[in-house]
């Protein structure tokens, strides 16, 4: 069969359909605003803007190294509300929009600010990091430390760090905590570690909750970057920050991004991130509040149903987007997956400390307008999937939370 242009856009149009039919509970999406999206389908997607805003003159023209270009003026403008923002909420000095995601943005600062031989420690993924951190560090020459979170707290095993400390020079701490269910002890860390060490927050997953001032202010208390993918809790396109709480690590990292790691920002995307971020300095608490509550609710009817989910044995109340939900060692977790999977269900399963989780993330139905309502829905689906009940009931489950009628909130759309 030969495919003309039409057969292509059909099968473009059907697989949007498809992803709108979906119920989105993954922990590492958002849906964006129209507002912010604006940029998405524009000339914008294939135009560069090339550069560092500081390197700007009053004509859009930027000179580097005897190269001349011509700028987008409009991606300067924006560039200089956000970082405004940023700064005011953060707390830090500066910010490097260039990076295309948050993986893009972790070989940025890792690359930019440690050279080769040096040694970094980064969460063990394991016990909760990344998957590709340590991959990364060790590719590019770096040596790398995996320190563990602890089981019983969720928090890191500060003893681990003064078990080793005075065995490594460490340049680096990327912490890549992808549970984020406790706060980091930046103080002790700088206690531990001393000046010299780097200390790096990857806050892809709470990013929107810090940009909110929930959960907790890294670089007040004492850490020198945050960087973030902003697509999980901050809803914004698939782009990649890196802040900074002084000039002098800023420019060093911005400078070797210019030089060797950034061409094309990917300027559409960029510009979606800034409206992004002038959107959410108006709408974010009133979201993330509303994230929160909806999975402490969701949180208390899967308790009450049985269900043990992964938290701190000291817990307090969370503030989080996400629920780690314990599958039994004798359940088959590929099974329960294609379940969900089978009834336009968007999940994941995750292995951590050796046991398989079910893990959810509430900030995209929550932009969605879901409520206590919708949770009590969403509770008895899990609950009858993972028991293997009434999964005729599910299709019914899923049209009364009326995806295709949803409106996105906590935005500038009307």
């Amino acid at each position: 069969m030969i495919m003309t242009s039409n057969h292509y856009l059909s099968l473009l149009e059907e697989e949007a359909r498809e992803l709108s039919d979906i119920l989105h509970l993954t922990a590492n999406e958002n849906i964006l605003s129209d507002f912010a999206a604006k940029a998405l389908n524009s000339n914008f997607s294939f135009r560069y803007h090339l550069g560092r805003i500081e390197n700007f003159n009053t004509d859009n023209i930027t000179f580097s190294k005897g190269n001349i270009y011509r700028g987008i003026g409009l991606v300067n403008k924006l560039e200089e509300i956000s970082s405004k923002i940023l700064n005011k909420r953060l707390g830090g000095v500066a910010t490097e929009f260039r990076p295309l995601s948050g993986v893009y943005a972790m070989m940025c600062t890792i690359l930019s600010a440690t050279d080769v031989g040096d040694y970094i420690l980064t969460i063990d993924p394991e016990k909760g990091g990344h998957f590709a951190t340590q991959n990364i560090i060790e590719k590019t020459g770096r040596k790398s430390i995996k320190v563990p979170l602890k089981r019983e707290t969720l928090a890191i095993d500060y003893d681990f760090i003064l078990e080793i400390k005075d065995k490594y020079t460490i340049k680096m701490f990327y912490i890549d905590d992808s549970l984020a269910c406790q706060p980091v002890d930046f103080s002790l860390l700088r206690q531990l570690l001393g000046e010299e060490t780097i200390l790096v927050y990857d806050a892809s997953h709470p990013f929107g909750l810090i940009f909110a001032q929930e959960f907790m202010k890294p670089i007040y208390e004492g850490c020198d970057i945050i960087q973030a993918n902003t697509h999980k809790t901050f809803p914004g396109p698939q782009k990649g920050i890196i802040h900074f709480s002084n000039s002098q690590l800023g420019n060093l990292v911005k400078d070797e991004v210019g030089k060797s790691l950034v061409s094309s920002q990917h300027t559409h995307h960029t510009i979606a991130l800034h409206l992004a971020i002038i959107e959410m300095d108006e709408f974010s608490e009133d979201y993330v509040k509303k994230i929160i509550e909806n999975t402490r609710y969701l949180y208390n009817l899967l308790t009450d149903k049985g269900f043990s989910i992964l938290e701190p044995k000291n817990k307090k109340e969370l503030i989080t987007n996400q629920l780690y939900i314990r599958i039994p060692n004798f359940f088959d977790a590929e099974k329960i997956a294609k379940v969900f999977y089978a009834n336009n269900i968007s999940i994941n399963i995750r292995r951590i400390f050796d046991e398989n989780f079910l893990r959810i993330g509430l900030q995209e139905v929550t932009r969605l307008g879901f409520c206590t309502i919708e949770m009590d829905i969403i509770s008895d689906i899990i609950s009858n999937i993972i028991h293997d009940q009434n999964l005729e009931s599910i299709t019914k489950s899923i049209k009364r939370l009326n995806l295709q009628s949803r409106k996105i909130l906590y935005s500038y759309d009307k």
